[in-house]
This record gives structure tokens, sequence and C-alpha cells, in this order.
């Protein structure tokens, strides 16, 4: 396509889903992988390597994915993808802080801790529970949560494999 900026997306499946119980640590790896400010991805792939506009990760537990995007030059498509892949390994082999579970921990505990704040944010969590999360209340999923161990992410980061890769740059673009 005629753009100015490259899209990588990158997919990896497994076999957890919001019936599993693995799925709170699945949660939390994908977060400390690709979830806020704090994540590797956010610090390693865009700030300290500047390969990315931007980049992060979302698990869609109906599927059992990991899906990755981030927006990227043309020129650092291929400089991102390996960029990313070796955060994602650096996970499957413990190699993160507990400061960044702690920080992914909280972040999950003060989005879920106003979900009682609105009719919105109650029937929102309600939708979200009847697709995405294990059937409980938002108390029960900030537990989950808090039990995740660092032994449990990286055995969920291991149950994860890149099967899809998705490319957009431009027709001028010698890729």
């Amino acid at each position: 396509m005629s753009v100015n900026q490259g899209q990588l997306d990158l997919g990896f499946r497994s076999v957890i889903d919001r019936n599993s119980d693995k799925f709170f640590a699945a949660k939390v790896m994908c977060d400390i992988f690709g979830g806020g400010t704090y994540s590797l991805l956010f610090n390693n792939v865009r700030e300290k390597q500047s390969l990315c506009y931007y980049c992060s990760a979302g698990f869609v537990a109906s599927k059992g994915i990991l899906l990755v995007s981030s927006g990227v030059d043309f020129n650092n498509i291929d400089k991102a993808k390996n960029a990313i892949i070796e955060q994602f390994e650096n996970i499957k082999k413990g190699e993160f802080s507990e400061k960044l579970i702690e920080d992914s921990k909280l972040s999950f505990e003060n989005e879920i801790i106003s979900v009682n704040d609105t009719p919105d944010g109650i029937g929102f969590w309600h939708l979200r529970r009847s697709l995405e999360t294990p059937d409980c209340s938002p108390e029960e999923y900030i537990a989950g949560i808090k039990a995740v161990t660092k032994e449990q992410i990286v055995e969920v980061a291991n149950m994860f494999t890149l099967d899809t890769e998705f490319k957009l740059i431009s027709e001028d673009c010698n890729e």
C-alpha cells in the first residue's frame, strides 16, 4: 500500500484459553511482555532500541493467542521482528525481574478494582466474563492475578509458538 509507516503484527498460538488453569499466568506473561509502559516491548524494543513507533501485546483468551502489534519504519521491520522475538525468548528463559511482575499485577488490580465504579464498568465486566475471562468475580480475578508466580509465567511462555506474521509495507519498499 502507499503508506508512510510500516506495520508488523506477530501471532503466537497456545492451547490456553479462559477456562485453563493457566489463564492468569498467561495474562500476566502477556502483560509483562507488552502490556504497558513497564513492559519489555515498550522499554527494550521501543525506547532503548527505537525500533518501533509503538509496540504492544495482547492475549486473546477466546482463541488462545497472543498478538503483538507494532508500527515500524520499513527499514527496521526485520530488526523489530528479531527484537520482539528476543524479548519473548527472554521471558521463556525467566530473564525478567520480580519488579516487572509486581508492576503488572498492580496494573491489573487497578484496572479491575475500578469495575464497580460505573454501570458501564459493571456491564463491561459481565460482557468480558462471557467472552474472555473465567467465570469469576472481580475480587476472584484479582486473587488469581496476585497468585501468579515467575515459574508459572515461564511455563506458559513456553506454551506459545510463533505461527503468524503480517507486514504492511509501502509499494515503494524493497522488502
